[in-house]
């Protein structure tokens, strides 16, 4: 017997894009176990009022005690990563969740728009094991111009990957970025963005 939609597992498209909440609980209460007894108080105080989850691993990683230099090696290289996305998420405007995706491109569910990211027709970028959708990829409540092909010049590139190209000046381009070239409205530049991220898959 064919399954009816009611029948059919929900957010399939979601389960694609999204890892094993039960692993991600696991990870997190192993990290918070080995790490919080060790931490004062006003410094977790301070985490916990972080605004979003990269906030909190960022106040985490630095407030957590190192025992020896590799460590400290692995801690800085965690801290580093944390600051890059968190810049990178400043600076494309802010992070939605996907039922704000599901609004702002009248959708009817967010399962539509995992749809949407796993076919690359917008990207998402991991957030602390949640996908959200950087800002900057719309525009007058739809996907940037040429993002969809951007997107699929570089079919193998992660989302924060993806949101870096798009947000730092490429000297190949006289020191403009790719997204401006998305937003100029000309199709000869949206091409010049599309062949340049072709790069990303070298």
């Amino acid at each position: 017997m064919v399954a009816t939609a009611a029948q059919r597992p929900p957010h399939s498209n979601e389960q694609r894009l999204q890892p094993s909440s039960e692993k991600l609980k696991l990870a997190a209460d192993r990290f918070l176990n080995s790490v919080a007894g060790d931490i004062p108080a006003a410094a977790l105080d301070s985490a916990l009022a972080a605004k979003d989850t990269i906030g909190f691993l960022v106040a985490m990683l630095r407030a957590a005690p190192v025992s020896n230099s590799t460590d400290e090696r692995l801690r800085e290289q965690q801290l580093h990563a944390a600051r890059f996305k968190r810049e990178m998420a400043d600076a494309a405007g802010g992070l939605f969740d996907a039922a704000e995706v599901a609004d702002l491109l009248g959708y009817k569910s967010k399962n539509a728009v995992y749809k949407a990211a796993a076919e690359r027709r917008i990207f998402a970028v991991d957030d602390g094991g949640r996908h959200k959708f950087p800002t900057c990829q719309f525009k007058d409540s739809a996907p940037l111009p040429g993002l969809r092909e951007v997107l699929a010049a570089a079919p193998n590139t992660v989302g924060w990957r993806i949101l870096q190209y798009l947000l730092v000046p490429e000297e190949g381009l006289d020191g403009r970025r790719p997204i401006d070239l998305l937003r100029s409205g000309t199709s000869s530049d949206r091409n010049i963005a599309v062949r340049f991220a072709a790069r990303l898959e070298d």
